[in-house]
């Protein structure tokens, strides 16, 4: 039987996005026979307090850590802590576990890790990385000096530890063409398999009381960070608001900044709400006339949403703020109800979705045929990775 380490702190029963993608992952390869044993973090999203997670997965054995970190409220403290104890974490099982492995499965960020990832592996076996965003492409978008500074000095570290990858899945060909161009990565060292879609499979549910049967929903789902402009995000719903008055907004989030523009927000038609639980997400989708994907300018390559093939496979209309020329906007280009902008143009775009909800296109929820599906399928990444685990360390490509 193979046997693959996963290493990340998201799994299980993370809400997080790359907690839900790690999840599916590993439970899809368990299903193929694999044995998977996962090095993560107890549970620590939305408020980035670790809560103790005792009970095993029914199918992936985990082994967590973490639980007495402390994170600070600054963003960049917050990330260059959970960066250097899941680094002393993975050192520390390391030189315990070591030579245990046929294949090393490391998802990033964090990426300090990296460096320290392969004591795990029995000589002649490979390590992979999955790279869920580019903190190089970020690091540009950041503020202030310091800010900038750290952004850079991460930068060259992401560099260097996935120059020590033997292997490097990509959620889009625009990751991974940025890491061929800027980071010298061969691009035969590398794959591209786009996030997964599940929701078709989930039992669709009619939990969500927050929503009324008379109201034209728009809804945003998920982190807030600099990336997803949630100020802008707050600026359009005012807009959306002002121009119908059936329209209503939605947030489900968590975090400080959802606090912070909950507490500012007295406009009565934009509703903030929880994360739903993952058993909920399709209704979500579902009973959402469209669903918000928004990016902050120049950061569309650093990341492909995971919620995007859900998304399109329910059928919901879409708003997409992107960067032209980038994967989001090639995959959109084939959904009839998406709306493609590439700057925040708040009157183009309220006027873009007047004429959308006018035409009653919210009728027809076709989302995707099998074919576009099977893009999004987990098993693809399964045989690849089993292939790899099968594969001498110099014969990857």
């Amino acid at each position: 039987m193979v046997k693959i380490a996963f290493l990340s702190p998201f799994f299980w029963p993370e809400p997080i996005s790359t907690g839900k993608y790690n999840t599916i992952l590993a439970e899809a390869l368990s299903a193929n026979g694999v044995d998977v044993e996962f090095y993560c973090s107890h549970p620590l999203y939305p408020e980035w307090k670790p809560k103790a997670e005792v009970s095993q997965h029914h199918s992936v054995k985990t082994i967590r850590g973490g639980l007495s970190v402390k994170y600070s409220k600054s963003q960049v403290v917050k990330r260059l802590t959970l960066e250097f104890w899941f680094l002393l974490f993975i050192f520390k099982n390391a030189l315990r576990r070591r030579n245990q492995y046929d294949l090393l499965v490391s998802v990033y960020p964090p990426v300090f890790f990296g460096f320290v990832s392969s004591l795990f592996m029995k000589k002649g076996k490979k390590n992979v990385v999955i790279s869920h965003d580019i903190q190089g492409i970020l690091a540009s978008q950041e503020g202030s000096l310091f800010r900038k500074t750290v952004a850079n000095i991460m930068k060259n570290i992401e560099k260097m530890v996935y120059r020590k990858a033997d292997h490097i899945i990509f959620l889009s060909e625009s990751m991974k063409n940025f890491c061929s161009e800027n980071y010298g990565i061969e691009t035969s060292k590398t794959s591209v398999f786009y996030p997964f879609e599940d929701v078709s499979k989930m039992q669709l549910t009619d939990d969500l009381k927050i929503f009324n049967n008379t109201e034209r929903r728009i809804v945003y789902s998920g982190a807030l960070g600099g990336k997803q402009a949630p100020d802008k995000i707050m600026k359009l719903y005012e807009m959306l608001t002002e121009r119908d008055p059936d329209i209503h907004c939605y947030i489900f989030s968590s975090g400080p900044k959802f606090i912070s523009l909950e507490q500012r927000n007295t406009n009565p038609r934009i509703i903030f709400s929880d994360l739903v639980p993952l058993r909920n997400l399709r209704e979500l989708i579902e009973k959402s006339v469209i669903q918000l994907i928004p990016q902050e300018v120049g950061t569309a390559d650093a990341v492909l949403p995971s919620k995007l093939p859900n998304i399109i496979s329910a059928g919901a209309g879409i708003i997409a703020i992107t960067d032209k020329g980038n994967e989001l906007e090639t995959l959109l280009q084939k959904v009839e109800h998406s709306m493609i902008f590439y700057n925040w143009d708040y009157e183009k775009i309220s006027s873009s979705v007047m004429n959308y909800l006018s035409a009653n296109f919210t009728e027809d929820r076709a989302g995707i045929s099998d074919k576009d599906r099977a893009l999004f399928d987990a098993d693809r990444l399964v045989k690849k990775l089993i292939s790899l685990a099968y594969t001498n360390h110099d014969q990857i490509s």
